[in-house]
């Protein structure tokens, strides 16, 4: 009996079509990725370099099918808090362009930029992990301390 259920779970897929699998993903029709660049205001606005960031940009964005890099430049004074409100709403609601829309999957950190300050039982360290982690966020932003905390 068992062996049959086997043999059928192997079998039947090649004659009754389940579907596309891309149902069972994040992205729908239209829903594409997006990669952001958090770059340092100052290399940025450095024209020798800015040509060079957003070559990278379009090398990055042709790496990835259906992919588009945003390039966002963080001045010196934003705070990490600021900079992880951008990046939750591109996680969240998306980056409109035309029909399409661009959720945030992954980031790229050039230069100097803020990074958040987790404050937790074995003490204080830079990470980037509250730039990344949106649900169900481990760490949550302090009003207080300025500091992410755990959550």
């Amino acid at each position: 009996m068992i062996s049959t259920l086997i043999i059928a779970s192997l079998i039947l897929p090649i004659f009754i079509p389940w579907g596309n699998l891309s149902t069972f993903s994040r992205y729908n029709e239209n829903e594409y990725k997006l990669i952001t660049l958090l770059v340092e205001e100052d290399m940025y606005n450095n024209s020798d370099l800015k040509d060079k960031i957003i070559r990278y940009a379009q090398d990055v964005q042709n790496s990835y099918a259906e992919t588009k890099v945003s390039i966002i430049a963080v001045a010196k004074e934003q705070n990490s808090e600021e900079v992880y409100r951008i990046l939750e709403n591109f996680y969240w609601e998306g980056q409109k362009v035309d029909d399409d829309i661009f959720f945030l999957s992954g980031i790229i950190i050039i230069g100097d930029v803020v990074l958040p300050e987790l404050k937790s039982e074995v003490g204080n360290m830079l990470s980037i992990f509250p730039y990344t982690d949106f649900q169900n966020p481990s760490f949550i932003w302090d009003t207080e301390d300025k500091k992410w905390i755990e959550n």
